[in-house]
């Protein structure tokens, strides 16, 4: 529930003198069908009820340009596809695009478009769709990477190669952008028209048949899909209103739902029923707890002083606040990437220990011995794990002499509300996983950026590292860089990452026969590709 930034098989970055260049065959998932489910072109007719916060997670737009939040790829993914896959490991695969090129300094990128492929209504995906969706992509405030391209272009010679110029050296960042929002591509006729709000046309697995506002999207195969050999083999998806938390687990146990994402709470209550399985990934999401340094007039919040910042890191239970919003499930930290990322710091382990005591004293030499007021944001709409961690780390902070007021803003309205509109001066949530190794840290702390410009907590020297560590061509040649920007948000406290957070889902068993990859990050899809199901 915050804000930032699919499936495949598995390669990695192969590093040339001139150039970082991504090649790999067509890549999913496999599989016959189950025999009485079977439909024509080897689908099962079962068309999966999907369950879903509309409220939470929705934006109530298709449009990639009009979008504001990351979990609605949750839906639009299966409609537009995107240009570059993701493997559970993290490891970039092909996808609208079949191979793709970093050219030295990391100012130019180039594309190679898989040929043949169509959009749902028949017309081609070529290099000028991709540099048309793109660009128009790039008028979205959140996708601040599209917006440094400074030239959507088309080979004139080969019109499946696009090539784009980048106004700085950082674009070893792109691939992995092309992963989500960013790198889903509508179509041209649907942009002209103005109609992808509401009637998208993309390239995906499935079309949007009907959308209810707020309540039902249906999605349906897309005939014109061009993984014809790795197509997903049930017929549809339904996506259903339902809440996150303890009234999904009603409405699943209700028999309303076939698939949905679990709360650690509701995990837990599913596993012992042999109705159901219940899927497990581990992933680099996790709770935190988020500094608004300075407001968009200038004025500084308490948060600019460094040692208010520290007594929190000190004054926070990460353990039990792991305990309180998440059943014990996740593993507490005090930096920003887990143990199987490479942006790790080993070192940074263990770096904060409760000591509230020593919080009080940090708090009276920033001048304030008597602690202070503020409004902690949080996502509403009565999310079970959210308002566990809040109330948590409001009665801990009240330990340490720090009143926290509670505001409520519904996920969808986080962006417009909390960073656009500043009503509040922190914000308890969970952070995205991110896609680019150290990414976060890029959106989070660096000039310009979404997060960092509207929170106030731009910072120089994470800049320079991250475009030094952007502008290589290989993610092991930028972990030096990434690693130095870890240890300056670690010891700067410059956020308070609370415990990492495992995604889960539950489904029902006579429904869905194959094997199911839960979700890899909060707003990421599950990994349905190689599932049917029972009619």
């Amino acid at each position: 529930m915050h804000k930032s930034r699919t499936r495949g098989c598995s390669r990695w970055l192969t590093v040339g003198v001139a150039a970082a260049i991504v090649t790999a065959a067509s890549c999913g998932g496999g599989g016959g069908t189950t025999g009485s489910t079977a439909a024509a072109g080897g689908r099962s007719n079962g068309v999966l009820r999907y369950g879903y916060d509309f409220d939470a997670q929705f934006t109530g737009t298709f449009d990639i340009k009009k979008s504001t939040g990351d979990c609605d790829q949750i839906v639009t993914t299966y409609i537009y596809d995107t240009l570059v896959h993701k493997d559970v490991n993290g490891n970039l695969q092909p996808g609208l695009a079949e191979r793709w090129q970093i050219d030295k300094p990391g100012n130019k990128v180039e594309l190679w478009i898989r040929p043949g492929v169509k959009f749902s209504d028949g017309s081609p995906l070529d290099g000028q769709a991709v540099a048309n969706g793109l660009q128009t992509n790039a008028g979205n405030d959140q996708l601040t990477d599209l917006k440094k391209i400074t030239k959507f272009g088309v080979d004139p010679k080969d019109p499946l190669h696009v090539i784009l110029d980048y106004a700085d050296n950082t674009g070893i960042n792109l691939p992995y952008d092309f992963t989500q929002r960013d790198g889903m591509i509508m179509s041209t006729k649907s942009i002209t028209a103005g109609t992808a709000d509401k009637a998208p046309i993309g390239a995906g697995p499935f079309v949007l048949t009907d959308y209810q506002k707020g309540s039902k999207a249906s999605l349906r195969p897309n005939p014109n899909y061009w993984n014809k050999a790795h197509a997903y083999k049930f017929g549809g998806i339904d996506f259903i209103k339902v809440g996150t938390g303890p009234p999904t687990v009603t409405a699943f146990e209700a028999g309303q739902l076939d698939f949905v994402r679990l709360e650690t709470d509701g995990a837990k209550q599913l596993q012992g029923n042999s109705k159901y399985t219940v899927v497990q990934q581990p992933t680099g999401a996790y709770l935190q707890f988020e500094f608004r340094i300075k407001t968009k007039s200038g004025k500084e919040t308490p948060f600019a002083k460094k040692d208010v910042r520290l007594a929190i890191e000190y004054g926070l239970d990460r353990a039990r606040i792991n305990q309180a919003a998440q059943d014990g499930f996740g593993e507490v930290t005090d930096q920003p990437y887990p143990k199987t990322s490479q942006a790790h710091v080993a070192a940074l382990d263990g770096y904060y220990k409760y000591d509230p005591a020593k919080a009080r004293q940090l708090l009276a030499s920033a001048g304030y011995p008597k602690g202070f007021t503020f409004t902690m944001v949080i996502p509403g709409g009565g999310i079970a794990n959210m308002e566990h961690q809040s109330v948590e780390i409001q009665q801990e902070l009240k330990q340490i002499g720090i009143t926290a007021k509670i505001q409520r803003l519904i996920p969808s309205e986080i962006a417009t509300g909390y960073y656009i509109a500043q009503q509040g001066d922190a914000f308890a949530a969970a952070e995205l996983g991110s896609t680019f190794p150290g990414g976060s840290l890029r959106n989070n702390y660096a000039t310009g950026e979404y997060v960092a410009t509207w929170d106030g907590a731009e910072r120089t020297d994470i800049t320079d590292l991250m475009n030094q560590a952007q502008s290589q061509v290989s993610v092991a040649d930028a972990v030096t860089y990434i690693h130095q920007a870890v240890n300056i948000a670690v010891k700067e406290a410059l956020d308070v990452p609370i415990a990492f957070m495992p995604q889960l889902n539950g489904y029902v068993k006579a429904k869905i026969s194959g094997p199911v990859k839960a979700q890899t990050n909060i707003c990421d899809i599950p990994d349905l590709s190689q599932i049917t199901v029972n009619g």
